[in-house]
């Protein structure tokens, strides 16, 4: 199977959600053949009829923050404080 997320993933787990019932796919995912989310249903048809109407699938560009939580809080503390004095 293709890695998650890219084009070739995308365009495998649309086919497969189009091609077989919802009852081979549970039955496959139970005995581990496939690794498919049960979320990935409404993913997979947006995604097969954006094959089917030629537009083709775009790269989906994510990333991921990370923060300082105590820099956060300090940020939020301050605008409190400086609606509260005003």
């Amino acid at each position: 199977m293709a890695r998650k997320n890219t084009i070739e993933g995308r365009t495998v787990r649309a086919i497969i959600w189009h091609s077989l019932s919802v009852r081979t796919i549970e039955e496959l995912r139970r005995t581990g053949s496939l690794t498919l989310g049960g979320e990935s249903r409404v993913a997979a048809r947006q995604d097969y009829e954006q094959l089917m109407t030629g537009r083709g699938l775009a790269v989906l560009k994510r990333s991921v923050v990370r923060y300082d939580h105590a820099s956060a809080d300090d940020a939020v503390d301050s605008i409190e404080f400086r609606r509260n004095t005003s």
